[in-house]
Order: structure tokens, then sequence, then C-alpha cells
């Protein structure tokens, strides 16, 4: 579970400059954004659980041309 309990809720899984990543069966909560990606990052996300992230549940960056973001079977 990746879950901000501070005042401010920040990102709860942020992915840049090239990074790969996979998050599967997670639960994100309580954060402003729940996963965001930018510049050349490749992430997938399956399965995943979406909660009380009030600005946006996914974010993709300025760089957006260059980032990859796959979403599959989630609840938001």
């Amino acid at each position: 579970m990746l879950e901000n309990n501070g005042r401010t809720g920040g990102i709860g899984a942020r992915f840049t400059h090239g990074a790969r990543a996979q998050l599967q069966g997670c639960m994100l909560r309580s954060n402003d954004v729940g996963v965001s990606v930018d510049r050349h990052a490749a992430v997938s996300v399956r399965g995943c659980t979406l909660q009380r992230n009030p600005w946006a549940a996914y974010h993709v960056g300025y760089s957006c041309k260059t980032a990859c973001l796959a979403l599959e079977d989630n609840t938001v």
C-alpha cells in the first residue's frame, strides 16, 4: 500500500528519467496523485486500486511524448 498520512498528499508512485516499472495488485490511496510518469519512463499498472487521490488517479508529465503508461483492470 502506498499511502500518505501527512497533511500534504504528494504522489503515491512517481516514475521518470527512463524508469521501468510494473505495479500489480497495489493499493494507492490518500495521495494527491496516485501514479505519475514522465520523461522516457515506461510503467504498467495492473489490478491496482486507487482511492482518495483528489487531484488525479493517473498523471503524465510535461514530456508525455516520451512516456508510456499502460493501464489494465484497475479500480479507481
